[in-house]
């Protein structure tokens, strides 16, 4: 299958796939992020803050993340006894056992969110950890609702204001913070490498950095 990429700004990638009608994916600079991870704190929005943060570092879709529950949260150990946290997820596109589910580490950040949510909730086991601001279970409907509101605060364009867009956001952070392609697919989940090959067209990562280091 054919991709065609048309960069239109410089935020927004409009991809052409043979067969499949054409789609704009908006993203959010790292710029954005921080103005919308401010605003966030500055209206106390713990709950929205941490869904947010959970699909952002975990590059997921939104039903993944609305479905995780407190059982998907892990604290481990590494070799020098310090403790950190991990979430499972599910791949909601994948229909096949292999790169159903994916464990991956989360940052303190948001490891203190999600067990701020837990303890304020007083969250069991089999509970869904995704709520609104009224200790109910988040529906995408109300997320996206949500979202509108905060980014219009954080005045950031609405049109970016859609579940999707902190997956797109955290792919191509990745990418420009230097990871590279085969590590993003399997973060992302991706069984087509082409699929994941679209975030490479607008990283801004300077190739020369890894050149420099390899030749010395």
């Amino acid at each position: 299958m054919k991709n065609d990429i048309i960069i239109l700004d410089e935020n927004e990638v409009e991809v052409k796939k043979d067969f499949v009608d054409k789609g704009k994916i908006k993203y959010l600079s790292e710029e954005e992020f921080t103005r919308l991870k401010r605003t966030l704190d500055s209206e106390k929005a713990l709950e929205l803050k941490m869904i947010i943060m959970l699909q952002y570092i975990l590059a997921l879709r939104i039903n993944e993340v609305l479905k995780i529950k407190c059982s998907d949260i892990k604290m481990l150990s590494d070799k020098q006894g310090k403790n950190y946290y991990v979430v499972q997820s599910h791949n909601s596109k994948q229909r096949r056992e292999v790169n159903r589910t994916k464990e991956l580490r989360v940052s303190t950040e948001v490891a203190m969110l999600l067990l701020s949510v837990i303890n304020k909730y007083g969250l069991k086991v089999e509970d869904f950890v995704c709520r609104t601001k009224y200790g109910k279970v988040m529906s995408e409907r109300n997320y996206n609702k949500y979202l509108k509101k905060i980014f219009e605060k954080a005045n950031i364009d609405i049109s970016k204001a859609h579940s999707h867009a902190f997956r797109h956001s955290r792919a191509i952070h990745l990418l420009n913070a230097g990871m590279n392609i085969a590590q993003l697919q399997r973060v992302l989940g991706h069984t087509n490498f082409l699929n994941t090959m679209i975030y490479a067209k607008y990283s801004n990562y300077d190739v020369n950095k890894v050149l420099e280091a390899i030749d010395g």
